[in-house]
C-alpha cells in the first residue's frame, strides 16, 4: 500500500530543514517556544540546509497486487464441517527507495563478516554539486524491479453445526510474508521508510526479507455452551476463546552503524554472528564506568554465552543475521464470557435481561506467569556495539559487548483487551426490549 503523502513530498524541494542536535551546537534546552534556535543564531545558511527531498520515477506505478484464493469445505457427519483454504498474494508493482545522494561505496570492512562501508568515519560522501550539496538525502521513489514481495497462508478449520445451545470452531493458520520496503511505524515520511530498514550492506542494497507482518503460526479455538432452566426463562451461557500465536518477528542489529550510509549513530545494521573461533579473533574495547568494568576477554566470554543461549543465533553462526528472522516467544491467551439471562416482567410485558461478565487473558488471572504477551519496540534489538574502526586505513571493526539482563523483549504494557499481558475483567448489563 502507499499513502498519497509520499509522492506529495516532491513539493518540499524549496524548503529548508533544521535537524538540530543540541550537542553539536552547544545548545541547551529552552522551554520558551518563541525562543528556539534558528538558522541565523546558529550561523547556518538556509540555502545549504534543504534537508531530505523526494523524487519520483517517471513511470512509477502505485502498488498493485495479484491475489488468488482456493478453498475446499466438506461435511463430515452430524452437521460438522471441515475446510482448507489457501491464499496467495503476489506484488506486481511495489515501492523501492534509493538514496541517490550517496556516492557508491568503495570500502569493505576487514575480518569475518566483511561488509560494505560508505565512510570509515564522519558522514557518508554525498554526490558533488555546483557549490555545496544542501541535501541530506535525495530519495528516489520507484518500483522494485526484481525480488518482489509476496505472502501466502494456509488454513484448516473444523466447525460444529449451528445451534443456540452449543458451538465449537477451531482453526489453524500458517502464514508467510516477504517484502523489500514496507510501511513502518505510522507510515510517515519517505525518509522514515528508507531509514528504518535493517540491512547487511545498507538501505540502497536492500533485498527481499521476512516482512514485519509475517504471521507464522496461529491457532484459534472457540467454544460455547448454553444451559437453560425454569422452562427456559433463565439461561447461563459460558464461552471461551483461545488463541496461540507465534511471536512478533525481530532483527538483531549493531548499536551504531558500521555501514555508515546515514551516519554512525544509526542502529539498523544486521549483525554478523561469529563462530567460537571468530569471537576470539574479534577486537573488543575494554568497558569501564558505572555500569561495570569488563575486559576484552570477559566480553568475548559473555557474547559466546549469549549466542549459545539463543536458539536462532546459535543456528546461524558464521553468517549474517536475517531481517525479522528471530521471534518473540509463542503466546497463549484465553478469554472467557459468562452470560446470565433471565426474563423480567414489567406489567403485562415480558423482557429478557442479561448480566455479562468477561475476563480477557483468563490464564493470567489464574497465574501471573501465564498468558503473557510480549513486545519489542522498533522490531530490532541492538546486541553488539560497533565502536569504531581501528583506523581510517585499517577497517577492522572494534566492538563492545555489555552483559544483557533478562530478555531482549519486554512484557506488553498495553491495557487494551485482547492485547494486554495482564488479565482484565468487565461487567455489563444488557436489556432486550
Amino acid at each position: 500500500r502507499i499513502l498519497n503523502i509520499w509522492p506529495s513530498e516532491v513539493y518540499n524541494y524549496k524548503t529548508s530543514s533544521l535537524d538540530l542536535i543540541p550537542v553539536n551546537y552547544n545548545v541547551k534546552f529552552n522551554p520558551d517556544v518563541n525562543g528556539q534556535p534558528g538558522f541565523k543564531n546558529l550561523g547556518l545558511n538556509p540555502e545549504n540546509a534543504k534537508g531530505n527531498i523526494v523524487v519520483v520515477a517517471g513511470k512509477f506505478k502505485y502498488p498493485t497486487v495479484w491475489r488468488m484464493t482456493s478453498a475446499i469445505e466438506k461435511k463430515i457427519g452430524k452437521g460438522w464441517s471441515s475446510g482448507i483454504e489457501f491464499l496467495l498474494t503476489e506484488n506486481l508493482h511495489e515501492i523501492r527507495y534509493t538514496n541517490v545522494n550517496l556516492l557508491p561505496p568503495e570500502l569493505k570492512s576487514s575480518g569475518a563478516g566483511s561488509r560494505t562501508v560508505y565512510s570509515a568515519n564522519g558522514l557518508p560522501p554525498k554526490v558533488p554539486m555546483n557549490g555545496a550539496n544542501p541535501y541530506n538525502a535525495i530519495l528516489l521513489l520507484e518500483n522494485n524491479g526484481s525480488g518482489k514481495g509476496f505472502s501466502y497462508s494456509v488454513s484448516a478449520t473444523i466447525s460444529s453445526p449451528a445451534s443456540l445451545r452449543s458451538a465449537f470452531h477451531a482453526a489453524y493458520t500458517f502464514g508467510n510474508a516477504k517484502a523489500v520496503f514496507e510501511p513502518t511505524g505510522l507510515s510517515g515520511p519517505n525518509f522514515q521508510q528508507w531509514r528504518s530498514l535493517e540491512t547487511v550492506n545498507g538501505r540502497n542494497d536492500a533485498n527481499r526479507s521476512t516482512s514485519d507482518f509475517d504471521l507464522a503460526h496461529r491457532i484459534y479455538v472457540y467454544g460455547m455452551r448454553r444451559f437453560t432452566y425454569a422452562q427456559e426463562n433463565i439461561s447461563t451461557t459460558i464461552s471461551f476463546f483461545y488463541q496461540g500465536q507465534s511471536g512478533q518477528p525481530y532483527s538483531y542489529v549493531y548499536e551504531r552503524s558500521m555501514v555508515n550510509d546515514l551516519g554512525q549513530n544509526e542502529s539498523f545494521d544486521l549483525i554478523y554472528v561469529p563462530t567460537s573461533k571468530e569471537i576470539q579473533e574479534m577486537s573488543f574495547i575494554p568497558i569501564s564506568g558505572s555500569s561495570g568494568n569488563y575486559s576484552a576477554d570477559q566480553q568475548r566470554a559473555m557474547l559466546e554465552k549469549f549466542i549459545q543461549s539463543d536458539r536462532y543465533l546459535n543456528s546461524i553462526r558464521g553468517s549474517f543475521s536475517g531481517r525479522n528472522k528471530a521471534r518473540l516467544p509463542f503466546t497463549h491467551t484465553v478469554d472467557i464470557r459468562i452470560q446470565q439471562e433471565f426474563v423480567i416482567k414489567a406489567g403485562e410485558k415480558k423482557m429478557r435481561a442479561g448480566i455479562i461478565f468477561d475476563v480477557f487473558n483468563f490464564l493470567n488471572m489464574l497465574n501471573p506467569e501465564w498468558g503473557r504477551t510480549y513486545v519489542m519496540p522498533g522490531d530490532n534489538f541492538a546486541l553488539i556495539r560497533f565502536e569504531k574502526f581501528a583506523s581510517p586505513n585499517d577497517l577492522t571493526p572494534q566492538y563492545q559487548f555489555s552483559p544483557k539482563q533478562g530478555t531482549p523483549w519486554s512484557l506488553q504494557a498495553s491495557t487494551a483487551p485482547g492485547n494486554s499481558a495482564r488479565w482484565i475483567s468487565q461487567l455489563g448489563f444488557r436489556l432486550y426490549l
